[in-house]
């Protein structure tokens, strides 16, 4: 969960991005936009606009998710390393 009543993350409170990506500070900043217009809308009475800021944020992260698969599936160099191990789907 990312609101709640008087509440919201942003940034890396909100989620964080794995440095492969190199989508950390960009959406850092575009939540912090986004966290801005959020709450100017709540204040104007606009119930749903903490909702709406969640589902944008979690869609960019599903979005990453698979984007960060990608990467980390394309890399077969070190098929014995625990670290890609762990980060590699099973083929």
């Amino acid at each position: 969960k990312l609101c709640g009543p008087g509440w919201l993350a942003l940034g890396d409170a909100a989620m964080t991005y794995d440095p492969i990506a190199s989508h950390g500070l960009m959406m850092s900043m575009l939540s912090g936009r986004d966290a801005a217009a959020a709450i100017e809308d709540y204040l104007l009475g606009k119930a749903t606009s903490l909702a709406i800021y969640q589902d944008r944020l979690l869609n960019a992260f599903q979005y990453y998710q698979r984007e960060r698969q990608q990467f980390y599936d394309q890399e077969l160099r070190f098929p014995t390393s625990t670290y890609w191990k762990a980060r590699q789907r099973k083929r």
